[in-house]
């Protein structure tokens, strides 16, 4: 599990757009070249009763690092 903790990058950041999502998955691709893996919380299935704050902090819980991209407000900073 250390192992894949250790490999695995949180990207946040406004998905609600094309545009938003467009960069999170280049973040996700630039990540991937240089051998980590890229997760976006978009693409995780939702856990019933779990909100979005919740699904966030359980996804950076097992992940090494996050990436928060900020161009767009989208309160993914909260």
């Amino acid at each position: 599990m250390r192992k894949y903790r250790d490999q695995c990058v949180l990207v946040i950041g406004c998905d609600s757009t094309d545009e938003g999502r467009a960069k999170l998955n280049n973040i996700r691709d630039v990540l991937d070249n240089l051998g980590y893996e890229g997760i976006l919380i978009r693409e995780h299935q939702d856990i019933e009763g779990q909100s979005i704050e919740e699904k966030m902090i359980l996804c950076a819980s097992m992940t090494k690092f996050v990436i928060c991209e900020n161009s767009y407000f989208s309160g993914h900073i909260d």
